[in-house]
């Protein structure tokens, strides 16, 4: 395992290379978003995907949140609507993850089999950097034992971890205290909040209607 201390202000070039480097040969980040530490992994390669599940202890039927950069990275690994798409815009980057409908090209571990997939663009310059170089999406589920609370500086977590550990590891310090985001499944007709997180539902919620009422405004217009 390897372990790089910076902070935010030094992450360089040279650290970002080193990350993408151990991602394309199937290893594991640890990497600080908008919100918690998480564990980064190639999301469109199984193998690498159940090399966090394994270090993270988490049952294989539970999907993880997939790191993308914008709506038009969604729009690859998710069926996205118009509305769908000007929401993501709206909201990202920052802590909201949207379950779409998953397109057939992301693995089933991923996913879980459920046939959604929970997207995400954090506001997180490094990991924004990581997946433009990388080029692929990103496993960004929350760095710690599945099940239990994590924790914010990088020494605990590392602990935590019993066995396996993550193959390289980017601490910039303890992150401040923050919630998980705010998920909004958009699989049905209306949006649904699936958990409350940072980003507050009713803001969500008060978006995606005006968006919807727009759209309809548009479409009554053309």
């Amino acid at each position: 395992m390897e372990v790089i201390r910076c902070t935010t202000d030094t992450i360089s070039e040279e650290i970002i290379q080193r990350v993408v480097w151990v991602l394309s040969r199937g290893g594991v980040a640890m990497l600080p978003t908008d919100t918690l530490y998480a564990l980064c992994a190639n999301a469109l390669n199984e193998k690498d995907v159940r090399h966090v599940f394994r270090i993270k202890g988490r049952p294989e039927h539970k999907p993880v949140p997939v790191g993308v950069r914008d709506h038009r990275w969604a729009e690859e690994l998710a069926y996205v609507n118009t509305r769908q798409a000007a929401f993501l815009k709206a909201v990202w980057p920052g802590p909201v993850s949207v379950i779409l409908e998953s397109r057939d090209l992301v693995p089933a571990i991923t996913t879980a089999s459920t046939g959604t997939i929970a997207l995400r663009a954090a506001a997180a310059p490094l990991v924004d950097a990581v997946l433009r170089s990388f080029g692929y999406p990103l496993t960004l589920t929350s760095a710690n034992v599945s099940g239990q609370e994590p924790f914010r500086d990088v020494e605990r977590i590392l602990e935590s971890f019993s066995r396996l550990k993550p193959d390289i590891v980017v601490d910039v310090g303890a992150l401040p205290v923050s919630t998980p985001s705010t998920i909004v499944d958009l699989t049905g007709a209306q949006p649904r909040i699936a958990r409350v997180g940072a980003a507050k539902p009713e803001d969500l919620l008060r978006t995606f209607s005006l968006i919807t009422d727009a759209t309809h405004a548009h479409g009554n217009h053309s």
